[in-house]
């Protein structure tokens, strides 16, 4: 706790600063999660989409 303080250290300025690029980068990483998993539930409803459509031409 006291490591901010102590001469030597990281300056509080420099920490802020880390902390500031360390949670963009946890933000971007569940961004590209989120549209990753955006990306897969379409493709699967297309991929069912197409299933179906398929089968109901081929009871026809």
């Amino acid at each position: 706790m006291g490591s901010r303080f102590c001469p030597g250290g990281r300056t509080s300025m420099e920490e802020a600063r880390l902390n500031l690029e360390a949670s963009f980068a946890g933000e971007a990483e569940s961004v590209v999660s989120l549209l990753f998993l955006v990306l897969l539930h379409y493709c699967v409803t297309a991929f069912t989409m197409v299933i179906d459509e398929a089968t109901s031409q081929g009871s026809r």
